[in-house]
């Protein structure tokens, strides 16, 4: 496996991902005086402005639906259907998409907080579901605790005589990814899913000031977070924030990738979550021990590390 590591300012949003060397650029350091109270201030709030990187949803009653994806049959857009799980569905995203908490219509979400929009226009209706993480098992301790939303495709295939299809698609797989080149493309909302996901996050992007004061006591374990269901055949970015921050700073880059067809087929995102008060080494030593050792039912003993730096 390779994993490619991308440090760096999210303010880098919108470069696609190119593993190759480059000479890393200068490192920005801000100098804080003590005899300079106001400018240490003004300092101070720049760096802190960094956590608050939230997103706002919001959308209509109507927007949320209630079938039974657990079930053979049931009821769409008034007419009973026959439920297909389609290979792009791996078991890690089955077991959430079955046991759901709510299923909203992408295309209704309407979110604040993320620059641009993305979609691809297709068959099918494109759903958010949302589920809880039990954090029962090695993997979920790796995905956010609070909860896990999926992008799903629901594609109704009619056949005369007989009970209509209901295809459910994985919107982040490579099968779907591949089809927005061609001209029965799977409609997709790869930012509905993401500001769902997102404006659930508060606590975390919270947890960056007080990460930083108290490195001895994080909010929030330290560790590798993925926000997809892990896919084995897929190549990970590691995204590290930096200082009195957390992975949410990286969500419009996250959005950005997230949606190129070529991103998805072949790379996933992961995030590392640390407490920026605390020494580097340290830092470093967490995030070795993560990689090498502390995941083992990922196979990521041994894998090949890439390190993309800007």
């Amino acid at each position: 496996m390779q994993i490619c590591f991308w440090t760096h300012s999210p303010e880098d949003n919108g470069e696609r991902l190119k593993v190759r060397n480059r000479r890393p650029r200068p490192e920005r350091v801000f100098a804080i005086s003590s005899d300079r109270p106001l400018l240490n201030c003004v300092l101070l709030t720049f760096l802190f402005s960094g956590c608050a990187h939230l997103v706002k949803i919001s959308y209509p009653p109507e927007a949320v639906i209630h079938p039974r994806f657990d079930q053979p049959l049931t009821t769409w857009e008034g007419q009973r259907v026959r439920v297909i799980l389609t290979p792009s569905l791996r078991k890690e995203a089955l077991k959430y998409l079955i046991s759901y908490d709510q299923v909203l219509l992408a295309d209704s979400i309407r979110q604040k907080g993320l620059r641009h929009e993305y979609r691809i226009a297709g068959q099918g209706t494109p759903l958010v579901i949302c589920s809880k993480n039990p954090e029962s098992s090695l993997k979920e301790k790796h995905y956010p605790a609070t909860g896990i939303s999926l992008g799903v495709t629901a594609v109704k295939e009619e056949s005369p005589g007989q009970v209509p299809l209901l295809k459910l698609y994985d919107s982040f797989d490579p099968v779907v990814a591949r089809s927005a080149r061609g001209p029965n493309a799977i409609a997709a909302n790869y930012t509905a899913t993401l500001a769902v996901l997102n404006s659930r996050a508060r606590k975390v992007a919270g947890s960056a000031a007080g990460s930083f004061l108290r490195p001895d006591n994080p909010r929030f374990a330290t560790g590798i977070y993925l926000i997809h269901p892990y896919d084995p055949n897929k190549i990970p970015i590691l995204f590290i924030h930096g200082l009195i921050s957390s992975p949410i700073s990286w969500l419009n880059l996250t959005n950005d990738l997230c949606s190129d067809p070529e991103i998805l087929e072949h790379y996933q995102p992961w995030f590392f979550l640390y407490p920026t008060g605390q020494p580097v080494l340290e830092s470093a030593a967490q995030l070795r021990q993560d990689l090498s050792g502390g995941a083992p039912s990922w196979k990521l003993a041994g894998c090949r590390l890439y390190w993309q730096h800007w």
